[in-house]
């Protein structure tokens, strides 16, 4: 993870965390105790900021500096 900016910890216990240099938006996986990659560039990520999982929507709403926009994603 570069230059990370935004951590997420759903109502569930899930924790999410972003990084503007690395854009990428990672899950922290308790079971496995490691990081899992949950979007990046090929998303269309870019400059993440901020990460929110919306409870009970499957919905992942991602704020980015670089283009002062949100992507809105689907999770399962």
């Amino acid at each position: 993870m570069v230059s990370p900016r935004g951590l997420h910890v759903a109502p569930g216990g899930q924790v999410f965390l972003c990084g503007t240099g690395s854009n990428m938006v990672l899950h922290y996986d308790r079971e496995q105790n490691q990081l899992v990659k949950v979007a990046d560039g090929n998303d269309g990520l870019w400059s993440p900021q901020r990460v929110v999982l919306l409870n009970g929507k499957s919905l992942m709403i991602i704020g980015q500096e670089a283009t002062n926009s949100i992507l809105v994603l689907r999770v399962s």
